[in-house]
């Protein structure tokens, strides 16, 4: 399907192989292909995943493993820097527990990158950062 193939899933620290299997068949289901796992399990890959994934092996034979989020998200910061400096817009939408604030850090000055974070309070969880306030600069 056309127009996703620049969007990335990224899945930190996953435990259960069945709840892997279960998202890659979700993804491409609604026409998405790009995994990445950070330290995921080293059978990450392995039969109840396979049996949960169920016609979206492909998504998960083809998924990458990074040892740190920074890692995952290194060349994703790099495209929106070069997408930014040829005038684009982009939006980058960050769904986890915590605030997910070094593509935001990155880009924190420019009115060319809308970071969306939908994340559980930063008054509990770290890095304790996120209000609903925050609005760059």
């Amino acid at each position: 399907m056309a127009g996703f193939d620049n969007c990335y899933f990224v899945l930190v620290r996953p435990n259960f192989l069945g709840n892997i299997g279960s998202i890659a068949r979700v993804m491409k289901n609604f026409g998405f292909t790009k995994l990445r796992f950070v330290k995921a399990p080293k059978d990450y890959k392995d039969s109840e995943a396979r049996r949960m994934a169920v016609d979206a092996i492909d998504v998960l034979k083809n998924s990458e493993l990074f040892e740190s989020l920074e890692e995952a998200l290194a060349d994703i910061a790099v495209a929106i820097a070069d997408l930014i400096r040829k005038d684009q817009r982009v939006a980058y939408i960050d769904i986890d527990a915590h605030h997910g604030n070094g593509v935001q850090d990155a880009f924190y000055e420019t009115d060319k990158v809308l970071c969306i974070s939908l994340h559980e309070s930063g008054e509990t969880l770290y890095p304790g950062t996120g209000s609903e306030a925050e609005i760059g600069s």
